[in-house]
C-alpha cells in the first residue's frame, strides 16, 4: 500500500528515486525492483523492497571497461569471442568476467550484453566520461 500526502503525492520517494535511477526506462526500473526484492521470513509471506545494490565499474581495467561497455551498447550486445574484433584491439584478460561479477554485463544466448540492472549505471558511467550516449 502506498501512502499519499495531502497533495496526492507519494509520501515515500522510493519510486521516484527508482525511476530516476532507471532514467525513466520502464524495463530497467522493473529489473531494479526485482533486484531489490527480499522476502520476509514471516508467516504472511511479506515482500520487502530495499534499495537496489549499487553497481561499480571494476577499477583495475580503467578505460578498457568503458570501451567494452560502449561497444555492447552500440551493438546491442556482441557474440562471445567478437568483442576484440568490435574494439579492434584485444580485450584485457579477465575484463568481461569482472564486468559480469559487477553485474554490469551478462551472457545470454551466446552474446555478451549489458545487464538489465546495469544498464542505467552503464549509461551514467559513459556519460560522465564524455562518451556519446543518446538522449532518453
Amino acid at each position: 500500500m502506498l501512502a499519499l500526502d495531502r497533495k496526492g503525492r507519494l509520501k515515500d520517494p522510493y519510486l521516484a528515486l527508482l525511476a530516476a535511477r532507471a532514467y525513466g526506462c520502464p524495463w530497467a526500473g522493473m529489473a531494479l525492483i526485482e533486484s531489490a526484492v527480499t522476502r520476509g521470513d514471516t508467516e504472511d509471506g511479506a515482500i520487502w523492497l530495499d534499495h537496489p545494490p549499487a553497481l561499480h565499474l571494476p577499477e583495475q581495467y580503467g578505460k578498457a571497461s568503458m570501451l567494452v561497455l560502449h561497444a555492447l551498447l552500440l551493438h546491442d550486445g556482441l557474440e562471445v569471442g567478437s568483442v576484440d574484433r568490435a574494439l579492434d584491439q584485444p580485450t584485457p584478460v579477465g575484463l568481461l568476467a569482472a564486468l559480469e561479477r559487477a553485474d554490469l554485463v551478462e551472457q545470454r544466448e551466446g552474446r555478451w550484453r549489458c545487464s538489465r540492472t546495469g544498464y542505467p549505471e552503464i549509461r551514467r558511467i559513459l556519460a560522465d566520461a564524455s562518451f556519446p550516449v543518446d538522449a532518453l
